[in-house]
């Protein structure tokens, strides 16, 4: 949990109810007055403890107009037992450059008590047998302790498959773990071809009607004038900014941002927090294992991007991001006393979304989009810079990123990489790109320099290694290269049998009285994935989301999805069902008007359906007014309450609505 940049007193905290939120009880609570992330393992005990149907709540007390947000994330909710050991991560990464490597992994005592011995497994795919191994540590309750097989290393090889590798807690304190669900974790490996230079991406959350941003927008300014060519920088203007779009609020709600400024580097949050030179230099100093180039122009008001991205590690169902940002803007001009902004987003293609892609080890995807600047609040053609970057829509990682070549011709790559072999010599064959007169190539082999601009479209080497990976890079005038195109040799192409998962984490969101909202996980594998509405297919889709419209109000609906790739289908994901709307919830809000919020002292509500009352809640669900209208309008006297956050039920003649409010 973070609370963000601002030093003062915030209370957080964990309460339980078992009478329906008449009475709330404190299991847990902690003050803080710094900015930090804070980790809490707490064992709470409160009345409600051993009945039926309790309610669970964090909460929060302070002066919520002095701080930015809170974020909570890896909840855990268990029942504990005695012995309890859970593996919490294998600590090697998911892409990885071939030769030895530790196995680390971490394990965490959820059980009351004291683990003083376990015995663990360990195996990966291209072993024989798993390694068994005894660990002999005292772990307290809730205690997290990583640990290593030092009894063997593993040989990361080159291979066209990725290692499949577990760890498994067979017992503990010499006896059987008394939860066993927790006792294994799997983990997919991929070994790289090669790795790429890092361009850590900055994706920036911010609004010129946003006071403690000026701090921050100056902070990084800074930073980027001393680090040219080291970042990818895109900022989002929100909500109150003259620039502000809805693919702002797209990007918004994808990552969860409650309050400005708010970054993200490398897919990772850093909150309210400026980034240091230690961080950036630390980040791209990081190997990464995608290639990544592109370029743009502009005819008329109309830009023409290009843009590679080409991977050393088989990618599945990665997101590539692409945004046109003016690199300074001076006609957002907002509230907190700025009159310049710097790499501010002013269109993503194809939208904020982006785009899902596989990519092979080697091969690449290719983009190109074209879009008419006028339609946008582009202050200066000529002041544009196009953002691209890869990265995983789970975990939020960025791969890489880089910015397009500005106002040139796109940088194709070779096609047709080949070998041949006769008596211990090889050769490479490729050629020339589809597009674009390149003045020569860069060869590598096993990730070395062999040529560094031969104009030939073939190498030829000796060598005595059963197998290698080969790589050509296309050369172009000014110094601009093209993505590689590698391939492994001397290994069996990937015949991996595709294993697909049904979707987890199916859930079912009334969106009004005729629109259902569906969205799952991805699954590994999957290309696509089919909807079912009471068994009966509706739709294929390639994102993780979809809405039913057109469906009835008030009724209800169930459906399961299914992951699809080529001709094959998963099994049905669990089904869920939801109901829509009654028919005059659409229309209550989108007349409902309540300002202002934030409010001081009055809080005003307009409608134009007929208000029966109004309830207002706290956060911990106690009812603290009750309000009987019988009309179009209201207003509220909310000088008495606290500051912070708070709740409003709105029951009208058309159904029932809850907003949030800020009382400051």
């Amino acid at each position: 949990m973070r609370p963000q940049r601002h030093q003062f007193y915030h209370t957080i905290g964990i309460a339980t109810s078992s009478d329906d939120g008449e009475t709330w009880n404190t299991g847990w609570s902690q003050e803080y007055t710094i900015t930090d992330v804070y980790e809490v393992n707490e064992v709470i005990a409160t009345p409600d403890m051993g009945k039926e149907n309790v309610l669970f709540c964090l909460f929060y007390d302070g002066d919520s107009h002095n701080m930015d947000n809170w974020f909570f994330d890896d909840l855990h909710i268990y029942k504990q037992t005695e012995l309890d050991l859970r593996v919490v991560s294998i600590d090697i990464p998911n892409n990885i450059i071939s030769g030895e490597k530790e196995i680390l992994f971490t394990v965490e005592n959820l059980g009351v008590k004291t683990i003083e011995s376990f015995e663990a497994e360990v195996y990966i795919s291209n072993w024989d047998a798993p390694i068994v191994t005894t660990f002999e540590k005292n772990i307290a309750n809730a205690e997290k302790v990583q640990f290593s097989f030092n009894e063997k290393s593993f040989l990361a090889e080159l291979s066209n498959k990725p290692y499949s590798m577990y760890v498994n807690i067979l017992s503990v304190n010499g006896t059987t773990d008394n939860d066993e669900s927790n006792n294994k974790l799997e983990k997919k490996i991929n070994v790289a071809y090669n790795q790429a230079q890092r361009i850590p991406m900055i994706e920036h959350f911010s609004s010129s009607t946003c006071g403690p941003c000026v701090a921050v927008n100056q902070q990084m300014l800074s930073l980027l004038l001393n680090n040219e060519g080291k970042y990818t920088y895109t900022k989002f203007t929100t909500v109150g900014d003259p620039y502000y779009t809805q693919e702002v609020g797209s990007k918004v709600s994808e990552y969860g941002v409650l309050g400005v400024p708010n970054l993200f580097f490398d897919g990772a949050n850093k909150g309210s927090n400026y980034l240091t030179q230690s961080q950036l230099d630390e980040r791209y100093n990081t190997a990464a294992y995608v290639d990544i180039r592109g370029a743009f122009n502009i005819e008329g008001s109309t830009i023409k991007i290009t843009a590679d991205f080409m991977s050393y590690v088989k990618l599945e169902n990665a997101k590539v991001f692409i945004s046109v940002n003016e690199v300074s803007t001076e006609k957002n001009i907002g509230s907190n006393g700025e009159t310049e902004f710097h790499h501010v987003m002013m269109k993503m293609l194809p939208d904020a979304k982006g785009n899902i892609v596989n990519i092979k080890a080697g091969e690449h995807q290719h983009f190109e989009y074209t879009y008419d600047m006028s339609m946008t609040f582009v202050e200066e053609l000529n002041d544009l810079e196009v953002a691209l970057w890869i990265q995983d829509p789970v975990t939020q990682e960025v791969y890489n990123s880089n910015y397009a070549y500005a106002y040139t011709s796109h940088c194709y790559p070779i096609k047709n990489l080949s070998l041949t072999q006769n008596e211990g010599e090889n050769t490479l064959t490729w050629e020339a790109p589809e597009k674009g007169s390149p003045k020569g190539y860069k060869v590598f082999i096993n990730g070395a320099v062999v040529a560094e601009n031969t104009t030939e479209l073939s190498y030829s080497f000796n060598s005595s290694d059963e197998k290698f990976t080969a790589e050509i890079i296309a050369l172009y005038n000014g110094g601009m290269t093209s993505v590689g195109v590698a391939k492994l040799f001397g290994v069996e192409e990937d015949i991996d049998d595709i294993t697909l998962n049904a979707p987890k984490n199916l859930t079912a969101t009334p969106k009004s009285a005729t629109s259902i909202e569906l969205s799952w996980d991805a699954s590994i594998n999957a290309t696509s994935y089919n909807i079912y509405r009471n068994n009966e297919m509706i739709a294929n889709v390639v994102e993780t989301t979809f809405i039913d419209e057109a469906l009835a109000n008030n009724t209800q609906y169930c459906y399961t999805v299914t992951s699809t790739t080529n001709d094959i289908e998963s099994e049905k994901s669990e089904e869920v069902c939801a109901t829509t709307l009654e028919d005059g919830i659409d229309e209550l809000n989108s007349s409902l008007y309540i300002h202002p919020n934030p409010t001081n002292d009055r809080l005003y509500i307009e409608t134009e359906v007929e208000i029966e009352d109004v309830v207002i809640y706290d956060v911990y669900g106690r009812r603290l007014q009750s309000i009987v209208n019988n009309q179009q309008s209201l207003s509220i006297d909310v000088a008495d309450l606290k500051s912070g956050i708070y709740f409003i039920k709105i029951n009208t003649n058309k159904g029932n609505i809850v907003k949030r409010i800020i009382k400051n």
